[in-house]
């Protein structure tokens, strides 16, 4: 949690994800998700992306993160 007034989003998806196209792919479908979300409060948050998810579904990607951030306490729990 921060005091600006702005959430900040870091997305590290390294080497073993895969060549640099699986790489963009994976960083702009979290783009996507991460923008289709409401964050509620400030905070700084970094996404670092496993190996395997260049074989994971965007709506299992979208699950996921989506309960990651709930369990944070950056998300509300009835939101999208």
């Amino acid at each position: 949690k921060t005091d600006l007034t702005t959430v900040r989003f870091g997305l590290v998806v390294s080497k073993r994800v895969g060549n640099a196209v699986v790489r963009n792919k994976v960083r702009r479908r979290l783009k996507t998700i991460i923008q289709e979300m409401s964050i509620k409060e400030t905070y700084d948050i970094v996404i670092i992306a496993r190996h395997n998810i260049s074989t994971v579904s965007y709506g299992s990607m979208y699950r996921s993160l989506k309960k990651l951030l709930i369990q944070s306490g950056a998300l509300k729990a009835g939101i999208v």
